[in-house]
């Protein structure tokens, strides 16, 4: 549900504020409300508050909160997504479906790489061609199409986990109980070629995946 304020005036903005905090979580998109700052989209509400502030020698905190209120609601309501009681809401407790362990630990490793400096290493996952087990390829950015997600040339530019393997991630036998700090490690000891072409800066990329996680 996307909310932006159509009026201009004192109220508006107090009711967006309010609605907001009726609902207590929101989204805010920054590129949103920059661009109501440059359009002068809340100016006439701003000049209003001015002029109703200058209309008394002094106010009450009450006054003072609610001006605040208004140009908050004005501001925040110009680039908000608005978590409501349709938002899907995920568990913070761990996974009790063994079969999902392991794919977790490998978007975890990733997300381990990328803090580590490795933040052009990307993912391309899906389901299997018979629809029984979830795959993830991991390739450098430079090996990433333009469509964003599949890789241009496989083999050795591609390491491939698939969900058969459970936790012998990328085919390896001894990788039982590691931890995806641990897998990390040995991720850059034993594909050496896409840790080095995945050294660099994507934090868009990287924000995204501690997001997906």
């Amino acid at each position: 549900m996307n909310m932006v304020t159509r009026k201009h005036d004192f109220k508006s903005g107090s009711d967006v504020y309010r609605f907001l905090l009726d609902r207590g979580s929101a989204f805010v998109h920054i590129d949103a409300i920059d661009r109501a700052f440059v359009s002068g989209r809340a100016r006439r509400g701003l000049a209003r508050v001015l002029k109703l502030s200058g209309s008394k020698e002094s106010h009450s905190r009450e006054d003072v909160a609610g001006f605040h209120r208004a140009i908050a609601g004005w501001i925040l309501g110009a680039g908000a997504d608005i978590i409501g009681d349709e938002a899907e809401v995920y568990p913070v407790s761990p996974s009790q479906d063994p079969g999902r362990e392991p794919c977790i630990r490998v978007l975890s490793m990733v997300a381990e790489l990328h803090k580590a400096g490795y933040q052009r290493l990307r993912i391309a996952a899906g389901i299997s061609g018979n629809g029984f087990y979830w795959r993830c390829m991991v390739t450098p950015s430079d090996n990433v199409s333009s469509n964003g997600w599949e890789p241009i040339n496989w083999g050795r530019d591609v390491a491939v986990y698939t969900s058969v393997d459970e936790d012998q991630y990328f085919a390896w036998t001894d990788t039982h109980g590691k931890t995806a700090r641990q897998l990390a490690a040995c991720f850059i000891e034993r594909f050496p070629g896409l840790a080095r072409r995945a050294i660099g800066r994507d934090r868009a990329y990287a924000g995204w995946d501690i997001g997906a996680l």
